[in-house]
């Protein structure tokens, strides 16, 4: 099954040659200065990009070739979109220093851990002086310096060009070049989000594009501007804004370290719980990053401890003993400290982290939210090459 726990279901790369471009690795010492979902790249403290052949165990980093300078990574594996398809975008792309974009695929073995080959990463045609991107499940965004945002990739949820494509099998469209999106306002951060992508303006507002029928995502009060056949709405209803996160529902790093959130999500078919207007949850701590997943939100402290919210219906486990969440709370993950980026995801249902000290982790669940445990407990460090 492809999305499973560690799978690297692996996409087709646009615009450049099938050549398989990776070098297998020794066991010298570096450092881990950002990770994606999955532990599928990892960006080392030279500016070089890390992956791995054997992705079920610590087994055989390898560089990904024409990737020097890198500044950030970002991407995750498209998981149920279908990988034999010739034209299917990268999953994973990279940020240079100098503001170029760069993108490259991979594929496993069958069974999806095993014998992992990566293509050289080529340039992205078309885009230049880029300070920032965004990817997952093969839709990509970038802002560029001048506040302007681009998409390439699959179409998902409208992110691209607005258009609204059934929840079961959908026929995505393929944007092979990227494409200036006509947001209202210069942005000076943007993300890939489920059901919409989120934007913020450089005065600290929240906007957001795609799915519009999706009724229960949308907050209640909102300014909205066509352009085309998208929709930008710019929310109300909160504080300057840092960054965000969406999966289903809504989550936004206020600039004084407050997360605030909207969204209704139901569980079960019968329980249902949020707000659509947004709301600052209480009881996290000073926050300087987030990462969602279906049934949890973690919270990266300023301090390295991790908080989570838990939402109402989800079993989780602590260790060794599973429950059934009854109330939304934000509670702190007593064993994990010193952590400098974590990401939970349900693309490649796992947990994956970079802790102060430069060491990266990973570890798979298999429960709807996801379970953290001590360093001790999870893969790693894993080894990142010479």
């Amino acid at each position: 099954m492809f999305a499973s726990a560690l799978s690297l279901v692996l996409f087709s790369l646009m615009f450049c040659d099938h050549t398989w471009g990776a070098v297998q690795l020794g066991s010298q010492r570096h450092h881990a200065v950002a990770i994606t979902p999955g532990a599928e790249a990892v960006l080392r403290e030279d500016g070089r990009v890390v992956a791995f052949k054997n992705t079920a165990k610590d087994g055989a980093p390898v560089l990904i070739e024409g990737l020097t300078d890198v500044v950030a990574i970002s991407g995750v594996s498209p998981g149920m979109l279908d990988a034999s398809q010739p034209e299917s975008p990268a999953s994973w792309i990279a940020l240079r220093r100098n503001g170029d974009v760069y993108q490259w695929k991979g594929t496993c073995a069958e069974d999806g851990y095993v014998d992992c080959k990566y293509t050289r990463a080529s340039k992205v045609a078309g885009l230049s002086n880029i300070t920032t991107i965004s990817s997952s499940r093969g839709a990509h965004l970038a802002l560029d310096r001048n506040g302007q945002v681009w998409g390439w990739g699959w179409d998902i949820d409208g992110l691209l060009t607005g258009a609204v494509y059934p929840f079961v099998k959908p026929q995505l469209a393929l944007v092979k070049r990227p494409i200036r999106l006509p947001i209202p306002q210069e942005l000076r951060f943007v993300a890939v989000g489920f059901p919409h992508a989120i934007g913020i303006d450089r005065a600290g507002g929240v906007w957001i594009w795609g799915r519009p029928d999706r009724f229960d995502a949308q907050p209640e009060k909102s300014q909205s501007i066509s352009a085309g056949q998208l929709t930008f709405r710019k929310v109300d209803g909160l504080p300057p804004a840092r960054s965000a996160v969406a999966f289903g529902r809504t989550y936004v790093l206020a600039e004084t370290g407050e997360v605030w959130s909207w969204g209704i999500t139901s569980y079960n078919r019968h329980e249902s719980f949020g707000r659509r207007q947004p709301d600052k949850m209480d009881g996290a701590c000073p926050t300087k990053a987030l990462s969602v997943t279906a049934g949890t939100v973690v919270a990266v402290c300023l301090d390295g401890t991790v908080y989570r919210a838990l939402w109402p219906g989800v079993e989780t486990t602590d260790c060794c003993q599973a429950r059934i969440v009854t109330e939304e709370r934000w509670e702190r993950v007593p064993f994990l400290s010193g952590i400098n980026q974590l990401h939970v995801s349900n693309a490649t249902f796992d947990v994956s982290l970079v802790d102060n000290s430069g060491d990266a982790y990973r570890d798979a669940f298999e429960t709807f939210g996801a379970v953290l445990k001590p360093l001790t407990s999870l893969q790693g460090p894993l080894g990142l090459g010479r």
